[in-house]
């Protein structure tokens, strides 16, 4: 068989391993998690929230938070959105970096909707990775250095930022099972496995072919 030959079947081969198992050592970009909450428990004349989902590239920092409201309490008026997430896997409990802040997003708005999106980038999410945990209150792993409490909450204006009280519909229950995991979206291991392969092609490539 022609060295030729053999050299493609061999990319072939490592493509193909390459396709079929995740990487030990690679770390997606772009990463996300959730939190749910029940329906009609909101205290807020704003909306009743009922989700909160977040997508973000761990190489940029840049991040998208889709919040929804249940559509028989949809978002409305006028109200105030804090999200305060604690990551406690990143190594420290100091805020930066185990501490994601977007808070005082205020709304006044004159027709309803059930989903509002808030976007920005963090420098804290560059050390958040898959595998981490992270939680939108104070009770599963206490607080960031620094900090007395804090909740994650849609609120009457003008609505506190670190604790839950009447006139607030705060992201899911107040107790220690109220945490998420990270994990990669959908994909981008496949893409992360996809680009290494035709990196290591491209390479080889430069290489004069056996003869």
């Amino acid at each position: 068989m022609p060295a030729t030959v053999k050299w493609l079947g061999k990319v072939l081969v490592a493509a193909a391993a390459l396709a079929g198992f995740p990487f030990a050592t690679a770390k997606p970009a772009v990463l996300s998690f959730s939190f749910t909450d029940p329906a009609g428990d909101s205290g807020a004349v704003g909306g009743d929230l009922t989700s909160l989902s977040f997508v973000f590239d761990n190489t940029t920092g840049a991040y998208t938070i889709n919040l929804s409201a249940d559509a028989a309490k949809p978002f409305f008026g006028a109200f105030r959105i804090n999200v305060n997430l604690f990551n406690p896997d990143t190594g420290t409990i100091n805020p930066n970096p185990s501490f994601f802040q977007s808070t005082d997003n205020d709304f006044n708005l004159s027709s309803a909707t059930t989903t509002i999106v808030l976007s920005g980038a963090n420098v804290v999410l560059k050390s958040w990775t898959a595998g981490q945990r992270v939680a939108a209150n104070d009770f599963p792993f206490g607080n960031p250095s620094g900090a007395t409490s804090f909740v994650t909450n849609l609120a009457d204006l003008p609505g506190p930022t670190i604790f839950c009280s009447s006139g607030q519909d705060c992201l899911g229950p107040l107790n220690s099972t109220n945490f998420t995991t990270i994990a990669p979206e959908p994909g981008s291991e496949k893409l992360v496995a996809g680009s290494l392969v035709v990196l290591a092609w491209m390479r080889r490539r430069r290489r004069p072919l056996p003869r």
